[in-house]
């Protein structure tokens, strides 16, 4: 089982730092807050491993910046998607 009281330790005093990041890297704070919550979702299932690193938080920003890319690119073949392709027609009932 991890150790929670390290990982809350950890949790508090790196949120806002990769919160920050994330901001600064997605102009989106929702969008921002999604992928740091997943990456400290990611972390803490990992967190036996990730305690043992040089600097857990590190891990954590590459893991919550690699999302928010996903993202990004998620959206943005979506948009290139309805550009080509156009709106989707409805069918009348």
């Amino acid at each position: 089982m991890p150790d929670v009281e390290e990982f809350d330790e950890f949790y508090r005093g790196s949120r806002q730092r990769l919160l920050g990041f994330v901001y600064v890297l997605t102009g989106n704070l929702a969008e921002a807050q999604d992928a740091v919550q997943e990456a400290y979702i990611r972390t803490w299932q990992r967190w036996s491993t990730v305690s043992g690193y040089d600097d857990p938080e590190a891990w954590t920003r590459v893991v919550a910046s690699r999302i928010a890319v996903s993202r990004w690119r998620s959206l943005r073949s979506r948009a290139r998607a309805y550009l080509r392709h156009g709106a989707v027609e409805t069918t009348p009932g």
